[in-house]
């Protein structure tokens, strides 16, 4: 495991030295006065190349303010990284097929630097508005007592280095204000980093609803012990479904752990032996939008999933879209089912968004 970690850290930093190289050579051309500075340009360049690579190592050990700023800044880097890395790509192509002069490349070029960091700041205050979306789920045989009811399904907080318990804390009132019957969490409440597991939870216990809030695990919560996120998680009130099935007023709700539904042969093994009534409604409660396909042949009627963030930044939504092949974000029939994947109300990484919303999702059945 240790060299598995070690091999993608490296992997990870070959691919962003080019991308800073190509950055540093963008930002030469466009300034070329910073040649008489250039070993200290060099030195920046070096240091921010390295350090969410660095950041994300120590915080996996440490939690405390020096960790916690240099994971923050490190993350937010990477984010303005992301739009200079593309716009330097666009100067070099218009540089290679265009016969502009060296002021109109230079006025471009600060045109676009302009452009990624008004992006990289516009992303920072637009992934910390927490918005509600809301939706309208049509449910067969749903019984009279559910026609009434309200659900909130929000996922993928990540709880951790980046936002604590002041941001989670601004989710419960969100939440109250919806005044919900039933909350879903679909996994990734934890970063998965160092973290006072407890504390950083505790404005949770704070959110009263009539049937409960009911959580199931993503890939955040096996980068450690889940044990521990698990105890906390019980601690506050939340009830951890684990392979299990539970029956809230003739609707069946059903969670899946992340370690046996990343597994399609497990996946489909705890759907058949949870024994899924097909003649009542059910929900299903699953960390990643994958293998629906098992979820469908069990008779499922809605389900619940988060883990992709919609990417977060665009234009990188082109990239999840394809990869889950159209359910990267919002609610989508699959023959008689029905899937909703939420864009996530935390970030990982990049605590940027641009073109996706950091969001909670109020449900409403009919």
């Amino acid at each position: 495991m240790i060299l598995l970690f070690l091999a993608a850290a490296i992997v990870i930093l070959a691919i962003l030295f080019l991308g800073h190289l190509a950055v540093y050579l963008f930002f030469l051309s466009v300034f070329p006065a910073i040649g008489g500075n250039l070993l200290a340009f060099q030195i920046i360049i070096g240091v921010l190349w390295i350090s969410f690579v660095v950041a994300s190592l120590l915080s996996q050990k440490f939690n405390n303010i020096g960790t916690r700023t240099l994971y923050r800044v490190s993350a937010a880097w990477l984010g303005f990284f992301i739009y200079l890395l593309i716009g330097a790509c666009v100067y070099g192509a218009i540089f290679a097929l265009t016969a502009a002069t060296q002021q109109t490349m230079s006025w471009i070029g600060e045109t676009i630097i302009l452009i990624a960091f008004v992006l990289g700041i516009y992303g920072i205050v637009n992934a910390n508005r927490i918005q509600t979306t809301s939706i309208n789920v049509a449910i067969p045989n749903l019984p009279e007592k559910w026609r009434s009811r309200k659900a909130v399904f929000m996922s993928d907080l990540h709880l951790g280095q980046v936002r604590g318990a002041s941001f989670a804390k601004r989710i419960v009132a969100k939440i109250q204000e919806l005044k919900p019957d039933i909350v879903f969490i679909g996994g990734d409440l934890y970063d998965g980093v160092a973290v006072d597991a407890e504390s950083v939870i505790a404005p949770l216990a704070e959110l009263k609803v009539p049937l409960g809030i009911y959580f199931v695990t993503g890939n955040h919560e096996e980068f450690s012990d889940s044990l521990k996120y698990l105890s906390a998680i019980r601690g506050v009130g939340i009830t951890a479904l684990m392979d299990e099935k539970v029956m809230i007023d003739d609707l069946q709700l059903v969670g899946v752990d992340y370690a046996h539904a990343a597994k399609k042969a497990a996946f489909d093994n705890v759907l058949q032996n949870l024994n899924i009534d097909r003649t009542l409604p059910s929900i299903l409660l699953k960390h990643v939008p994958s293998d629906l396909d098992i979820a469908l042949k069990h008779g499922i009627t809605l389900q619940l999933s988060g883990h992709t963030h919609r990417a977060q930044v665009f234009p990188f939504t082109l990239l999840t879209y394809l990869i889950f092949k159209g359910f990267d974000y919002g609610l989508h029939p699959l023959g008689a089912m029905q899937v909703y994947t939420s864009s996530g109300v935390g970030t990982w990484g990049p605590p940027l968004r641009v073109g996706t919303r950091s969001e909670i999702v109020e449900i409403l059945f009919r």
